[in-house]
Formats: structure tokens, sequence, C-alpha cells
């Protein structure tokens, strides 16, 4: 089985202050699944980061472990149609969306931080 890991889980290992900030280093460090990320998860990273008012080099080293940790980066022209159906279904924010289409497309556990996506998906996962 792979692991699709929306941006909250990525976010949540970059920052100290977050609440789940060593939760999600120890599921990173003991998860032994194969990655998926929708492409769009490199840009919600970034630009969390950058309004946070990161530097661009410790933006591009973040955005790059997240390359290097990905077995896939599933493009979002791929998922679309099937994330606009879900939207549609479940309600969800349209990034949300694209996570959970992401996740149906690769055949992944959706691991997330965000209380909303567990609620509308049954079958979406806190990354513990």
């Amino acid at each position: 089985m792979t692991a699709c890991i929306d941006a909250s889980v990525w976010l949540a290992t970059l920052d100290s202050s977050e609440v789940y900030h060593k939760q999600a280093i120890h599921f990173l460090k003991t998860l032994r699944e194969g990655i998926v990320i929708p492409d769009l998860c490199l840009v919600e990273v970034a630009a969390t980061l950058a309004r946070k008012n990161i530097s661009e080099e410790l933006i591009n080293k973040a955005l790059i472990e997240i390359e290097n940790a990905a077995t896939n980066i599933v493009p979002v022209s791929t998922i679309n149609t099937t994330a606009i159906l879900l939207a549609k279904q479940l309600r969800l924010r349209g990034a949300d969306a694209l996570y959970v289409a992401c996740a149906q497309y690769c055949s992944a556990n959706l691991y997330t931080y965000d209380k909303e996506v567990i609620e509308k998906c049954s079958w979406a996962k806190i990354a513990e």
C-alpha cells in the first residue's frame, strides 16, 4: 500500500511550533509505505512557508526533501475530474478534493491533520 500525505503533515514536520510537529516527524520516520502526493502539495507547502516569511533557500530545501521522499508525484491534470466529483459529493474544499482523488487514483491511504477531511472522508487517517 502507498501513503498519500497532504500538506498539513509536511508542514507540521517543518515547523516546530506546529501542534503535530513531533508526531509528524515520527510518522514519516516510521512510515513503511511508498509516498504519493499531488503536485499541488509542493505549491501549498511553498506558499505556506513563504507567508511565514521563511527564506527562499529554506523553502527550496523543504521542497527538495518532499520531492525526494515521494515515490510518485501525481499531476493535478490526471486527477482533476475525480477531484471535481469528490468535491461535489463530499463537499470538500478544492485542495482537499485533490488529495482525496490522488489517494484514490494511487490506491493509497490518505494521511492528514485536517479535521474536516477526516470527518468527511472515512478512509482518511490522522498521521500518527
